[in-house]
């Protein structure tokens, strides 16, 4: 597994940790469940007690730049094998159906439809957390927002809202927007006038169109933070 997976993974259950000792025995219990529910890349997209999520979606649209997303890919990991099929339903409807071969021979898998976004040449991915099965979005509620980047045919990257950039924005009115505080743990040396609390994740409010507008203006790598990269799965002659 790739350094920054292993660090995700680390930094995940230290999260888990803190949330016992904050004394929330329920809320611990309903994400260790999910941790056994969940395949390791829904997971990852979970990351967290709490993701990133906005109340409203990216408008869908029909790039057909995107004909390349169409495949199976294969996520870059050394342990379990974790598999991403990518297709349109009849009804032109993108369709992903995961599946993870755990090393123990077990599968798991999910499968859920998304959206996308194309917004000034750049590619987005909208999960609807409704388009799961009740158990795996354990309660949470909202849209995923990912970034699509295809280097080339056989290289996918998906990247996740960096925290930080969307609790700027909300904090400088250019995105509206909640910011979700940690009410049992503060900052040891918060900066000049900041808040103490410790920050636990950000839920995005503005509407369709105030979203198109941001992430037009937005184009820089660091409103999206490198996440999983996948490699195309390709027929042996």
């Amino acid at each position: 597994m790739p350094l920054g997976d292993k660090i995700e993974i680390v930094l995940y259950r230290q999260h888990l940790i803190q949330c016992l000792h904050a004394g929330r025995q329920m809320l611990l219990e309903k994400t260790m469940k999910r941790l056994v529910l969940l395949p390791s890349l829904l997971l990852l997209l979970f990351y967290g007690c709490c993701p990133i999520t906005s109340v409203h979606p990216l408008k869908p649209d029909t790039d057909e730049s995107l004909a390349d997303l169409v495949g199976i890919w294969q996520l870059e990991s050394d342990q379990d094998t974790v598999l991403l099929h990518i297709g349109r339903s009849r009804q032109n409807q993108w369709q992903v159906l995961l599946a993870e071969h755990k090393e123990d021979g077990i599968l798991e898998h999910a499968a859920f439809g998304v959206t996308t976004t194309s917004i000034n040449h750049t590619h987005y991915m909208n999960l609807d957390l409704a388009a799961l099965d009740p158990s795996l979005r354990e309660g949470n509620e909202g849209n995923i927002i990912l970034k699509i980047i295809l280097p080339d045919r056989y290289t996918l990257h998906l990247s996740r809202l960096n925290l930080d950039a969307v609790v700027a924005a909300i904090g400088n009115n250019t995105l509206a927007g909640e910011i979700i505080y940690d009410d049992t743990a503060v900052l040891s040396s918060p900066q000049k006038g900041a808040d103490r609390r410790k920050i636990q994740c950000a839920r995005i409010t503005a509407d369709t169109q105030s979203i198109h507008r941001f992430l037009d203006r937005h184009t820089g790598p660091e409103l999206f933070k490198p996440y999983l990269k996948f490699k195309r799965v390709t027929c042996i002659p």
